[in-house]
């Protein structure tokens, strides 16, 4: 008999200290902060995956473009 396993969409803690790289306890502070909204089942915490993605979403820092009179490019000697 094979165990058939279905996607949720739904994240244990763990599932989402992975993908963060964090630990379990960083996660827990960040749900308790509000930064991720997530679900309680009992004990449980449940976050969706897309409200993962949204919170990451949302943490992305824009990169600064570089001006050539900050770094000395295309001064002349």
């Amino acid at each position: 008999m094979q165990t058939v396993i279905r996607s949720t969409g739904l994240l244990t803690a763990t599932d989402v200290a992975r993908r963060l790289n964090i630990t379990r306890t960083g996660v827990y502070a960040l749900l308790a902060r509000g930064d991720v909204p997530h679900f309680r089942i009992g004990r449980l915490v449940r976050v969706r995956e897309a409200d993962l993605d949204s919170f990451l979403a949302r943490c992305r820092v824009a990169p600064v473009p570089r001006i050539p009179q900050l770094y000395g490019i295309g001064e002349k000697v």
